[in-house]
């Protein structure tokens, strides 16, 4: 049975999602003007799980969410805090499974950034480590790289629990 013969055959026993939820924390220059942010975001799961044995490198998208918080400042007595930033992307790569626990997706495309009161097109990419707790449960560690034109790339690093439905 070839590699496209199983993604079909997992395919036809129903497309599983798996649901991620983390914490981001933005870093460089982003970090002087946001804090910690809460992100969300859905891929299919077939190939987490049903394929581990078999497939060591596929295709995989996802898209999701994520927003940060404003950092708040005091210059010459006024206090200002600064706008979150809202996130929202729709990614496709790669997958790689070297081992039955570990696995990592590179992925990137459009996105859009939404700051105060501003929505601007967006290019992003991300890299996830993932390390299976159970078939259904995994957790790990990743960076996000959001690039605007005109403007520096904003990185943040995110810790994110998965579970696969």
């Amino acid at each position: 049975m070839g590699q496209s013969d199983t993604v079909r055959k997992a395919t036809r026993q129903g497309l599983r999602i798996a649901v991620s939820a983390g914490v981001l924390v933005p870093v460089g220059d982003f970090a002087s003007t946001h804090v910690a942010g809460l992100g969300i975001s859905v891929t299919p799961s077939y190939h987490t799980v049903s394929l581990l044995s078999k497939l060591k490198i596929a295709f995989t998208y996802n898209g999701g969410v994520a927003y940060y918080l404003g950092k708040k400042e005091t210059v010459s007595g006024y206090s200002y805090t600064y706008p979150g930033y809202l996130f929202i992307h729709a990614f496709a790569g790669a997958f790689f499974i070297p081992s039955p626990k570990i696995s990592f997706a590179l992925t990137g495309g459009p996105a859009v950034g939404m700051y105060d009161g501003n929505t601007r097109f967006n290019l992003g990419g991300r890299l996830d480590l993932n390390y299976n707790l159970s078939s259904k449960v995994s957790i790990g560690p990743g960076i996000l790289l959001m690039k605007e034109t005109g403007t520096d790339p904003l990185w943040a690093a995110f810790l994110k629990a998965t579970l696969s439905f």
